[in-house]
C-alpha cells in the first residue's frame, strides 16, 4: 500500500485517499466493496466480507458535503459505480464501488479524485483503488 495522499485546506478541512488493494475470496461468492461514506469515512470489504471502517477521508466529518467525487477506470470496469466516469456526484452521501464474480478471479482498478463541490478541476487529493474478488471454487 502506498503513502496516504492527504491536504490540509485554508478553511482547516482534511481531506484523504489512500491507494490501496482490496480483496475478497470466497468461493462461489466474492464481493468487495469500496465506500466513500458521508459520514467521513472510507470503509471497504475485509478478507471476511465484511466492510469495515479504514480512515477519515474528510475532517470534520461535517464538511462532507462540500466536496465531490469523480472516478474514471484504469484497468476494468467495475460492477457497481455511483456514476458514469468523470461524472461528479457529491459526497453528502454514500458512494459505492464493488467487484463480484462467482467463479474466478475478476479485479477493477479505478482512480478516485475528490474536489471541491461544483468544480472539475483541480483534483485536490486522488488514488488509485484495486477491488479483488475471486469466486473461484
Amino acid at each position: 500500500m502506498s503513502a496516504p495522499q492527504q491536504m490540509l485546506l485554508a478553511g482547516g478541512d482534511t481531506l484523504r485517499l489512500d491507494a490501496a488493494t482490496y480483496s475478497r475470496a470466497a468461493a462461489g461468492a466474492a464481493t468487495t466493496r469500496f465506500v466513500v461514506d458521508s459520514d467521513g469515512f472510507v470503509y471497504a470489504t475485509n478478507s471476511g466480507g465484511t466492510l469495515t471502517q479504514r480512515y477519515a477521508w474528510c475532517l470534520p466529518a461535517s464538511s462532507a458535503n462540500k466536496y465531490d467525487i469523480q472516478w474514471s477506470a484504469v484497468t476494468n470496469l467495475p460492477d457497481v459505480s455511483p456514476a458514469a466516469q468523470n461524472t461528479s456526484v457529491n459526497l453528502g452521501t454514500d458512494r459505492e464501488w464493488s467487484e463480484t464474480n462467482n467463479v474466478t478471479l475478476e479485479t477493477t482498478t479505478f482512480q478516485c479524485r475528490i474536489y471541491p463541490a461544483g468544480l472539475s478541476t483541480p483534483a485536490l487529493v486522488s488514488a488509485n483503488i484495486t477491488l479483488e474478488a475471486d469466486g473461484t471454487p
